[in-house]
């Protein structure tokens, strides 16, 4: 089983997923948007090549609306970024926030 590690860009995008749920919603639909995220992310633990390759080597895996970007290594999984899927997340997926 692999390894799993978040860049500190994809905690802040989660946390950013939360605050922006909670503002719009409550809070425990934006805790149950968030562990519907880290389920699947766990997932890769025993499936990392689930996600679609995508160009520069990251893989992606949707679980809608949200798009987790990663990429594998022989001894951990990265967790790259989250992002909403119907952002233009290829264009942002390099950009700081």
């Amino acid at each position: 089983m692999m390894k799993i590690v978040r860049s500190r860009q994809a905690s802040c995008d989660i946390q950013g997923i939360y605050d922006y749920i909670c503002s719009r919603d409550c809070e425990i639909n934006a805790y149950k948007q968030i562990e519907i995220i880290r389920k699947e992310i766990n997932r890769l633990k025993t499936s990392p090549h689930i996600g679609q390759l995508t160009e520069r080597g990251y893989r992606k895996l949707s679980t809608n609306p949200y798009v987790i970007v990663y990429s594998i290594s022989e001894d951990c999984i990265k967790i790259v970024r989250v992002f909403d899927g119907r952002q233009n997340w290829q264009q942002n997926l390099f950009k700081p926030t």
